[in-house]
C-alpha cells in the first residue's frame, strides 16, 4: 500500500509479548534435498518460497526447490545436470507461473545458462546459453521489466582480461530466450567481476562490480536499460569499502549495499549513497564481533535495513543484523551456529515480521539449512478466550489522531504500550477498560516513518497487538 499516513493490519497474539526474536529451522539439506546453498536466496511466490542449492540432488549439481513458509511440503522440483546447466547461484526470478534463473556453469557451451521452469517444476528450458562472447559465468539473479529479464556475468564478454577469462558483461533477453543484447562489457576500468544482481529504478539499472575502477576494489555504477549512458557512481578505495558481493537496493533516491571487505577493520561495511554519485556514506564498519564480509544484498523494510554477514559475530558463524537507515542502531539480532546453521552467503526475504534466508554449512548434515528468523515471540499462557478481546483501530488510513475500540469481557486495568518492530517500547500509558467496549484516542503525529506495535496488555487475559505503518 502506498497511500501516506498510517495503514493498519491485523496481527492477533494469545499470551504476553516478549519482545525476543527467534531463529527457526524449517528445513536441513541433506544432500538428496540439496546441499550448501551458496549466494543463494529464497523468494516468494504464492504463499510458497522457492530457492535453489549450489549442490546436491540426484546429480550432485544442485536443485531447484519449493517449500511452504512453515516448512512443509519440501519438493525438489528440477535436478541439475551439466548439459542444462549446473551449479546455480543467485535468486529465482518468479513472473506468473514461471520461474527464471542462471548457472554459473553448464549448457551448451560449459559457461552457464539462463533457464525457465515452471513453479510445479514441469517444462525446464536453457532459453540463454553463454558463449564467453555474450558473458560467461553469471553469479548474480536476473531482474525483470516486462519482458525482458537483465542480468550480469562474472567472465567473458569482449575485453579477455587477465588468463583470457574476460572481465563480465551486462546483458538482456527476452523471457522467451530471443534477443539477447550485450549492454555493457567491463574492462577493467569500469569495473570487473560483478558478483550481484542488478537493481532497476525506472529505466535505469543500478549495480556494482567486486573488482576494477580506479583502485582495483570495485565500483558503484548505473546505466539505462538500452545500455546507454553508463555512469560510474564511485570506486571503491579500502577506506569507503571494497569488493561488493552483493548488490544494491534502490529506496526513493538513495542506494543501499554492502561491501565485503574494507572499513576501518577491512571487514566489510554498510553504505548509502544517492543515485546521481552524490554523497557517500559509510553507515557501518563491520567488525568481527558484530559480524564480517558479509556477501549479500540488505533488505529495507521502512527505516530499517537487515541483512546477513557470512562470517563474525559470537562464534564466527555470522549473523543477522539490523541497521537503521541512517546507520544509527546497529544490532545484532541472531548469531548462527553449527546446530542452526552457519555463513549464511546470501540475502534474506521477508513475508510480514517473519525473514527467510539459507545458510550454507550447519544443521543435522553440515550441508546447509532453511530458516525462518521471527522478532516476535509469545508465550502459551491463556486466561481469556481470543475471542472475548478485541481491539479495533480507525480510520484507516489515518492522520494524526487514533481512535482504538477496544472490547472486553470484564472491567480491567490495561497497558498500551507503542513499540517499534524489535519490541524498543515508544510510549506506554494506562487505560481502564470496561466490560463491552472502551473508545480511546491517541495522537501519534510524533512518530516517524516505520512499522509499530499497539499493544494492549490486561492485567489478565490475552496480550492483543496490532501494527500501523506510517509512511
Amino acid at each position: 500500500m502506498k497511500k501516506s499516513g498510517i495503514l493498519l493490519y491485523w496481527v492477533f497474539f494469545c499470551g504476553i509479548f516478549s519482545g525476543m526474536a527467534q531463529l527457526s529451522v524449517l528445513h536441513n539439506f541433506n544432500d538428496t534435498t540439496g546441499f550448501s546453498p551458496y549466494y543463494c536466496n529464497l523468494v516468494f511466490s504464492n504463499d510458497v518460497l522457492f530457492g535453489m542449492t549450489t549442490n546436491g540432488g540426484n546429480t550432485g549439481e544442485g536443485v531447484v526447490f519449493s517449500i511452504h513458509s512453515d516448512g512443509s511440503g519440501f519438493d525438489t522440483l528440477h535436478n541439475f545436470t551439466e548439459s542444462s546447466g549446473y551449479a546455480p547461484f543467485g535468486s529465482l526470478t518468479p513472473s506468473g507461473s514461471m520461474l527464471f534463473g542462471m548457472t554459473f556453469q553448464g549448457g551448451k557451451d560449459s559457461n552457464g545458462c539462463v533457464f525457465s521452469i515452471h513453479t510445479d517444476g514441469s517444462v525446464y528450458q536453457d532459453i540463454l546459453d553463454f558463449n564467453f562472447t555474450n558473458g560467461k559465468n553469471p553469479t548474480g539473479s536476473l531482474t525483470q521489466l516486462n519482458n525482458t529479464l537483465y542480468g550480469m556475468t562474472a567472465n567473458g564478454g569482449f575485453h579477455a582480461g587477465p588468463e583470457g577469462s574476460g572481465y563480465g558483461v551486462i546483458f538482456s533477453v527476452q523471457t522467451d530466450g530471443t534477443h539477447n543484447s550485450i549492454l555493457l562489457n567491463f574492462n577493467d576500468s569500469n569495473g570487473a567481476y560483478p558478483h550481484g544482481s542488478l537493481a532497476i529504478a525506472g529505466n535505469l539499472l543500478f549495480g556494482m562490480t567486486y573488482s576494477g575502477g580506479v583502485d582495483s576494489m570495485g565500483c558503484v555504477f548505473s546505466i539505462f536499460t538500452d545500455g546507454s549512458g553508463y555512469n560510474k557512481l564511485l570506486d571503491f578505495n579500502g577506506a569507503n569499502g571494497s569488493n561488493p558481493s552483493g548488490s544494491v537496493i534502490v529506496a526513493d533516491s538513495l542506494l543501499f549495499g554492502m561491501t565485503q571487505n574494507g572499513g576501518t577493520s577491512g571487514l566489510g561495511v554498510v553504505f548509502s549513497i544517492h543515485t546521481d554519485g552524490s554523497n557517500y556514506k559509510d553507515l557501518f564498519d563491520f567488525d568481527s564481533i558484530s559480524g564480517q564480509n558479509p556477501s549479500g544484498d540488505l533488505l529495507r523494510m521502512d527505516s530499517l535495513l537487515y541483512g546477513l554477514t557470512s562470517q563474525g559475530g559470537a562464534v564466527n558463524a555470522g549473523v543477522l543484523f539490523s541497521i537503521h537507515t541512517d546507520g544509527s542502531s546497529y544490532k545484532t539480532l541472531y548469531d548462527f551456529n553449527n546446530t542452526d546453521g552457519y555463513n549464511p552467503n546470501g540475502s534474506l526475504t521477508a513475508s510480514g515480521t517473519n525473514f527467510y534466508g539459507m545458510t550454507q554449512y550447519g544443521g543435522n548434515y553440515s550441508g546447509g539449512v532453511i530458516f525462518d528468523f521471527s522478532t516476535i515471540t509469545t508465550s502459551v499462557k491463556k486466561i481469556i478466550s481470543p475471542a472475548e478481546e478485541a481491539i479495533t483501530i480507525y480510520p484507516n488510513p489515518a492522520f494524526g489522531q487514533v481512535q482504538f475500540l477496544i472490547s472486553c469481557n470484564k472491567h480491567t486495568v490495561a497497558k498500551l504500550n507503542v513499540m517499534d518492530m524489535l519490541g524498543n517500547t515508544f510510549s506506554t500509558e494506562t487505560l481502564q477498560l470496561s466490560t463491552g467496549n472502551t473508545v480511546y484516542g491517541k495522537d501519534i503525529r510524533g512518530l516517524s516513518g516505520g512499522s509499530y506495535f499497539i499493544q494492549i496488555v490486561p492485567e489478565e487475559g490475552n496480550t492483543i497487538q496490532k501494527i500501523l505503518v506510517v509512511r
